[in-house]
């Protein structure tokens, strides 16, 4: 796989009162031990937050439900300024994630940490600036 492509927003303060950031990733062909597996993805969510400078806030909400090619698990860690979250799909090994903070974070070492995590042979993600409009 080559090296991750990150796509961040650039901030914009003339939006309005900035709120936080929230990072999108989207992997495919990830290493089912880790997709298929509640333990592995509730580390992912503990060890990130450790990786970004968070504090985690109680426990992880894990779920697996879905039907069909949509069935999984998911993942909501809260953390102290927002949440992590993610998706395995179990039918095509791939996953969707969010981490979303008030505070900033380092975007790329996220996304660095998150792929080699999973194992991910294709990913795409990008960045988003939040406002509470002027």
């Amino acid at each position: 796989m080559t090296a991750p492509v990150l796509v961040i927003e650039e901030r914009d303060d003339t939006l309005g009162t900035w709120r936080g950031m929230r990072l999108l990733i989207e992997l495919g062909r990830c290493d089912p031990a880790v997709i298929r597996d509640q333990t592995a993805l509730c580390a992912w969510t503990e060890k990130l937050a450790a990786r970004i400078d968070m504090q985690t806030y109680g426990g992880p909400l894990v779920e697996h439900f879905g039907r069909d090619e949509l069935a999984g698990h998911t993942v909501i860690q809260l953390i102290e300024t927002s949440n992590i979250d993610v998706h395995g799909y179990d039918d095509d090994l791939s996953a969707t994630l969010c981490v979303f903070s008030c505070q900033p974070f380092d975007p790329l070492a996220a996304l660095e940490f998150t792929v080699e995590f999973f194992d991910a042979g294709a990913v795409r993600a990008r960045v988003v600036h939040c406002y509470i409009p002027a």
